[in-house]
């Protein structure tokens, strides 16, 4: 099991539509840029000791404004979850337990926030012709 996340604005899908390709194509490049920052910052919140968790995490565009980014490391899950005390089958040795290392969801709550607030900021932005003061009601 791996942990991923996939960075989709689809409920702002619609609104956009209505302001252009420009708008589509430069919020495409917002996701896309936070998605990559996200995918090359997240290694080094991992141990330097643990290079599959570094060296597998990867990136992929599904469609546009949707890319995923996951870690390929098979003990993804177990790093970020932790794991309870074990013992093995035949010898009933004790194996312990691993403290859960929240590192993957934490750092992609904070990617997500920021591209949030940059594709808010561009949107409120954007002037059109015939629309007159700001989107969601702020100035």
């Amino acid at each position: 099991m791996s942990a991923s996340i996939r960075l989709d604005v689809s409920e702002l899908r619609r609104d956009l539509a209505a302001l252009g390709e420009a708008v589509a194509e430069e919020t495409d490049r917002i996701v896309a840029a936070n998605a990559s920052l996200f995918a090359a910052d997240l290694p080094s919140r991992y141990p330097a000791a643990d290079g599959d968790l570094r060296d597998g995490v990867r990136m992929k565009r599904i469609a546009p404004r949707v890319y995923v980014v996951k870690s390929t490391a098979r003990h993804a899950h177990l790093f970020e979850l932790g794991t309870v005390r074990r013992f093995s089958g035949e010898t009933g040795a004790n194996r312990g337990s691993m403290p859960a290392k929240p590192t993957f969801v934490p750092w992609a709550i904070r990617w997500r926030e920021r591209m949030i607030e940059q594709i808010t900021s561009y949107v409120r932005a954007v002037k059109t012709r015939g629309f007159s003061g700001s989107l969601g009601g702020q100035a």
